[in-house]
């Protein structure tokens, strides 16, 4: 379930980049319908689609599986070479 979820975020990220690029192609070919179609119709569906996953997916326990890296989760992986920190988080 926990994987479906983060699989069906980033198939919706695609889906939306394809539409980002068929728009674009279709305003090259001066096909302005179908680039309004796709703006104006497909695209706000598939972003409402994506923050409702969004929304869902940050709701749910990720304890294993999540689309993002926190900080603390990156900590172990910040190092320290001389007296000068690598990792933006301790430079505070």
């Amino acid at each position: 379930m926990k994987k479906a979820s983060v699989d069906k975020l980033s198939s919706l990220r695609e889906e939306i980049e394809a539409v980002h690029r068929q728009i674009q192609d279709a305003q090259q070919k001066y096909d302005l319908n179908k680039a309004a179609e796709l703006q104006y119709g497909e695209l706000p569906q598939l972003q409402k689609e994506l923050e409702a996953e969004e929304e869902k997916v940050k709701n749910e326990d990720l304890s294993l599986v999540h689309e993002s890296v926190t900080e603390d989760e990156n900590r172990p992986y910040c190092i320290q070479v001389d007296r000068y920190p690598r990792c933006k988080a301790d430079r505070k």
